[in-house]
């Protein structure tokens, strides 16, 4: 009966120092890494050129919004609640 305490104690003290074992921190470079890393450099090329696409894209939309909402506001005393509606 005291072997089985003993061998309970024990196997609780060695886990204890096994759990209190300082941690280990490392600092990864990520910017660092993926800059030497050709295929990212390409990626990430090829998705700012997507999103510059996008961002014209965007642009000319916007810039065609606002011409039909210049002509709307300038034609609005010209036209009935339907057609300004339908507009």
């Amino acid at each position: 009966m005291k072997k089985n305490i003993f061998i309970t104690v024990l196997l609780f003290i060695v886990t204890v120092a096994f759990s209190q074992k300082s941690q280990r921190i490392a600092y990864i470079d990520m910017d660092y890494i993926l800059d030497n890393i050709p295929e990212y450099i390409e990626a990430q090329n090829a998705l700012n050129a997507k999103v510059e696409k996008w961002k014209n894209k965007l642009d000319k939309e916007a810039r065609k919004i606002e011409v039909l909402k210049t002509d709307l506001s300038n034609e609005k005393a010209i036209f009935t609640k339907e057609v300004i509606e339908e507009r």
